[in-house]
């Protein structure tokens, strides 16, 4: 997450070379590529971890401290 992004709420990964972003309330891919098996780990994170992670995103929104979200 970066501090002044834009919405919707998302995550950027990086991943062996491969960069993409996906929003955290749908999972979407919104941007770059991933290989499918990492794209589906990121989902399954994105739905354990979705409420720190939009806590996170208004935090960011609001100029606040972020919190580590555990993989």
């Amino acid at each position: 997450m970066y501090w002044h992004d834009h919405p919707p709420p998302h995550v950027h990964v990086l991943y062996q070379g491969f960069k993409a972003v996906v929003a955290i309330e749908t999972g979407e891919l919104i941007a770059g590529n991933l290989p499918p098996r990492a794209l589906r780990t990121i989902r399954l994170w994105i739905r354990l971890r979705g409420n720190e992670l939009l806590v996170n995103w208004e935090g960011a929104r609001q100029k606040r401290s972020l919190f580590y979200v555990l993989g």
